[in-house]
């Protein structure tokens, strides 16, 4: 495809997601939206150029819009075999985490996180594969949040496991009971994946943004028991805290193109560069998390310099949520 018919295809695509209605009849992005058509408040340390915007990520043309205008879409995907087959096999792991709440990553066991990702391949990655257009999983887990009132999640970004100028990584979470309001369920911001930075371990924090986000931006669609929130891993969420009587158990599947190559951001603070490490399922399973050194076997890929500095773009007075947006 010719550069300039790529960059007519995209600038159609831009002009259709300022319009304020949508498929789901969520918040659209004009009044969100600097004199660039950029998130400004969203705006981090890189502006990439979306190049998968012109690719279809879902079969579904309607499904495939509507993601790629908010960031998001909500889809029924398991049955109630699956459903229980997965809270069986969560109930039998060992060495279940007894923080408040967990991403079944930091503070497991190996076998944990290799018994977890195996069964919900097994279980949620072709039925996920099947609404994608060549996709494969990379990392599934389970997500626990325990009635407590410290169970929140903070405002954040998951990490970037592809290269985000070239491609896009989606996650499937799925809960195992209804979530909603009242046991935590998952808060975003649509329309925050546009312009979302690279992001990986030993960043500086960018809470000075994130946490600068209008109440009001955020969404909180309400999830029935064994459908999935379908999510570009770039997106602005959190969660809150479990306010119900029983423990809220998820899964959480992790897929890139099937032609991408995964990849870890590492900040070397000695150095100020950003190092690209090639990694595989196998990595998030080596991994202890929470500023552990990289595993070893990692092949180092890149050596790039620092985008701008982060929170030198703070949130823009132009940056509103549109009215009506729901929370």
């Amino acid at each position: 495809m010719r550069l300039n018919t790529l960059q007519r295809i995209i600038d159609r695509y831009q002009a259709r997601r300022r319009r304020l209605h949508t498929a789901q009849n969520l918040p659209g992005a004009a009044n969100r939206s600097g004199p660039s058509g950029r998130n400004d408040a969203m705006a981090g340390p890189s502006t990439p150029s979306y190049t998968w915007e012109a690719t279809p990520i879902f079969r579904d043309r309607a499904l495939d819009a509507a993601f790629k205008r908010n960031g998001f879409v909500v889809i029924p995907l398991l049955g109630d075999e699956s459903i229980q087959r997965l809270r069986d096999g969560y109930e039998q792991l060992a060495d279940k985490p007894a923080s408040p709440f967990h991403t079944g990553l930091p503070g497991t066991t190996y076998e944990f996180k290799r018994e977890s990702h195996e069964l919900i391949v097994r279980e949620v990655a072709t039925l996920a594969m099947e609404r994608l257009v060549e996709f494969r999983p990379l990392i599934g887990t389970f997500m626990a949040k325990q009635p407590a009132n410290d169970s929140a999640m903070w405002t954040h970004r998951d990490w970037s496991i592809v290269d985000a100028r070239k491609s896009l990584s989606v996650n499937f979470w799925c809960p195992l009971c209804d979530s909603d309001a009242t046991n935590g369920a998952v808060c975003l911001v649509p329309g925050s994946h546009r312009d979302a930075p690279i992001w990986g371990s030993g960043f500086p924090s960018m809470a000075n943004v994130l946490e600068n986000i209008p109440e009001n931006a955020f969404h909180q669609p309400r999830i029935p028991c064994g459908w999935a929130l379908v999510m570009n891993q770039g997106l602005v969420h959190r969660s809150g805290p479990n306010q119900s009587p029983t423990t809220r158990v998820a899964t959480s599947l992790a897929l890139i193109p099937q032609k991408a190559e995964a990849v870890h951001y590492a900040w070397d603070q000695d150095t100020n560069r950003i190092n690209v490490w090639r990694i595989d399922t196998e990595f998030f399973l080596q991994y202890a998390f929470d500023g552990a050194p990289l595993p070893e076997t990692l092949k180092l890929v890149a050596t790039i310099a620092p985008p701008q500095p982060f929170g030198r773009r703070g949130p823009s007075p132009r940056w509103t949520p549109s009215a009506g947006a729901r929370r």
